[in-house]
C-alpha cells in the first residue's frame, strides 16, 4: 500500500470534492473495490478512514480503496 497517496480533486455542483485512491501492494483484479464515505460531523474528513485502510491491508486484503472526503476545504489536512 502507498504510504499516503496524493489527494485528487473534482467539482460537483460547484462544490470542491476530494478523494484518495489506496492501491494494495498486490492487486487482485477480481476483488471488488471499496468506496468509503465518512459520516457527516464536525471535523470529519477522508482522514477518518486512515486506520481502517491500514488495518484492511495488514489483514492481507487486496482491494483498491477509494476514500471520499465530502465538504473538502483547502486547509483540510488528510
Amino acid at each position: 500500500m502507498q504510504a499516503s497517496p496524493p489527494t485528487q480533486f473534482y467539482t460537483w455542483q460547484n462544490y470542491n470534492c476530494a478523494y484518495k485512491v489506496y492501491q494494495p501492494d498486490k492487486l487482485n483484479t477480481e476483488a471488488i473495490p471499496l468506496l468509503l464515505i465518512h459520516p457527516i460531523g464536525v471535523g470529519l474528513s477522508g482522514k477518518f478512514w486512515q486506520r481502517f485502510v491500514s488495518e484492511w491491508f495488514s489483514q492481507g486484503n487486496h482491494n483498491v480503496i477509494y476514500a471520499i472526503s465530502i465538504f473538502y476545504t483547502e486547509n483540510l489536512v488528510w
